[in-house]
């Protein structure tokens, strides 16, 4: 099979899985106008963020933190910014478009995780499962933190919330950024970022759930 095909097919696969996802915390709002728009402008979030965060990790790189022995305080400052810059350019569409409401969250992280996910797949010189894997997680991941950090808002603790999803979202970024510099670190990190993906989204997909049916 010809190999844009192959990317195409499996880009295809992502925006079906992403859109599982969603549906899983509330079918009937899926494909309904405020969703459905959120979801684009989610995308579009890190089309914004990635114009800001790439150079700036570039800069990093380029001021040698990311090599010698002392590696770690460079990974550390790359996940540190995308943390903190990610999470709240995810929250302006959901705050702008139904404030506090964590599938309206999930909705914006769900976007933006899914062109995450396209971005790592169009420099991919092979499809491995493991890639996949991660692609799939990145997505669940990004949809997950964006509803808690709704529910937060939802709370009056808009500070308290960002810091913390912030956190989370870089322990995230570190593991990945790690696996990447490091391969002999690969299968650690693949088990970091399960473990942190599982309860980062079943969490707020459980409240909300709970929540609609009461």
């Amino acid at each position: 099979m010809a190999y844009p095909i192959t990317r195409l097919i499996i880009i295809g696969f992502l925006l079906v899985y992403t859109l599982f996802l969603l549906s899983l915390f509330d079918s009937e709002r899926l494909f309904k106008g405020k969703p459905a728009f959120v979801f684009l402008v989610g995308a579009l979030m890190f089309l914004f963020v990635y114009l800001i965060q790439n150079p700036v990790q570039t800069l990093i790189g380029k001021w040698g933190y990311i090599t010698g022995e002392n590696y770690i305080l460079g990974v550390i400052l790359l996940a540190l910014i995308a943390g903190f810059l990610q999470e709240i350019f995810k929250i302006i569409p959901a705050s702008a478009f139904e404030k506090g409401n964590m599938f309206i969250g999930a909705a914006s992280g769900a976007g933006f995780g899914f062109v995450e996910a396209m971005i790592m797949i169009v420099p991919a010189k092979q499809f491995v499962i493991t890639e996949i894997i991660e692609w799939l997680l990145v997505i669940a991941f990004q949809m997950g933190l964006t509803a808690l950090f709704a529910d937060g808002i939802k709370k009056g603790k808009t500070p308290i919330y960002y810091i913390f999803v912030s956190l989370i979202h870089s322990a995230f970024e570190f593991f990945i950024i790690l696996g990447r510099m490091k391969p002999r670190f690969l299968i650690t990190t693949d088990i970091v970022i399960l473990a942190a993906t599982i309860p980062v989204f079943l969490i707020p997909l459980r409240k909300y759930v709970k929540n609609k049916i009461e």
